[in-house]
């Protein structure tokens, strides 16, 4: 705390979003019960956002990958306001949901499937999901179009070019 307190309190004011995270879920699960989370790495993230904003006007942004839905009530209460990435292959990360039970109190960024469709998928396939993800968590905003990872080696050019245009086109970006 005496780091980040003497930190924060310079630099804060420069400060628009401060990005934190630690992997809470895999593909299929979380990757502990959501009791061992809030016992024992909850307080820990409450901490370190709450000395966020204490000396910054920022949003945070915390990374998880995974199946985390469990746990999004858990951050939304110690105060994260955009969660990346949507994982929207892993288990219950459904984008209709996801804005249906939390689209009035986070953002949400990415949800591209990096993983599968950005690999192996066509334009024409790259262009629907595009504009389906556009339409269900663009929804009265609160949504940074972007894929549900990091961009790797063997996703093909011609699918990321697509992704950007037609959230372009559709008013988007």
């Amino acid at each position: 705390n005496e780091f980040t307190d003497g930190f924060l309190s310079k630099v804060g004011s420069y400060i628009e979003v401060a990005v934190i995270g630690d992997d809470l879920g895999a593909q299929q699960n979380l990757l502990f019960s959501p009791k061992t989370y809030r016992e024992l790495i909850k307080p820990f993230h409450k901490n370190i956002i709450e000395n966020i904003k204490k000396h910054t006007k920022a949003k945070v942004l915390f990374h998880t990958c995974g199946s985390v839905y469990d746990l999004i009530p858990d951050l939304i209460d110690i105060g994260v306001d955009i969660l990346n990435p949507i994982q929207t292959t892993a288990n219950k990360m459904d984008p209709c949901e996801l804005k249906k039970s939390f689209g009035k109190d986070l953002v949400f960024w990415g949800g591209l499937d990096a993983q599968t469709l950005l690999v192996l998928g066509n334009k024409e396939k790259v262009n629907l999901e595009t504009k389906k993800l556009v339409k269900t968590l663009g929804s009265n905003g609160g949504y940074i179009f972007a894929g549900s990872h990091n961009l790797i080696g063997n996703i093909k050019p011609e699918n990321i070019v697509e992704a950007f245009l037609t959230a372009r086109n559709v008013g988007f970006v």
